[in-house]
């Protein structure tokens, strides 16, 4: 579930910044340099210089980096959003967002001080919505899995057994 949700979540974070940096800004590239121009630097590589330009190899590493981080915060919200009350749709959509949007700008700044000036933080927290949202909506109609922690200590200890089994 957290897999399907956060490739879905991440999908259509890609087609809303593609559909945004289209109507806006005339290409569908700006999201995608804006991403890389933050993190190409710290690996050494120079950001891109036309945010508006098409770089099949920016564009390669930007999105096998969105695709891991995807995949990684569909983990945590397939781990978390279950335990919350409510909809998974409210904590994933906008709780969520809310957080990873703080926390995003404390380590962006840590990390590349300066690039926080760069972001437009109003699309970035869309941006996050609509993945929370997707990704919540995925997780919440997966069915569930049942794990050990519904089964007694005893049981998930294997202390305890089935009364046939002996008895046969």
């Amino acid at each position: 579930a957290g897999f399907k949700g956060g490739l879905a979540g991440g999908l259509a974070m890609l087609v809303a910044a593609a559909i945004h940096g289209l109507f806006i800004e005339g290409s569908p590239w700006p999201a995608l340099n804006g991403f890389a121009a933050i993190v190409l630097p710290l690996f050494g590589a120079a950001p891109p210089v036309d945010t508006g330009a098409f770089y099949p190899g920016i564009a390669a590493a930007a999105c096998l980096l969105h695709v891991s981080f995807s995949l990684l915060i569909g983990l945590v919200y397939a781990s978390v959003l279950p335990m919350l009350p409510g909809h998974p749709r409210f904590w994933g959509g906008i709780v969520a967002p809310l957080a990873w949007t703080g926390a995003g700008f404390v380590c962006i700044e840590l990390v590349e001080p300066g690039a926080a000036e760069r972001i437009h933080w109003l699309v970035f927290i869309a941006l996050q919505i609509v993945f929370g949202m997707t990704a919540g909506e995925v997780i919440s109609r997966s069915k569930p899995v049942k794990t050990l922690q519904s089964f007694s200590l005893a049981a998930r200890a294997g202390l305890e057994a089935d009364m046939d089994e002996e008895n046969s």
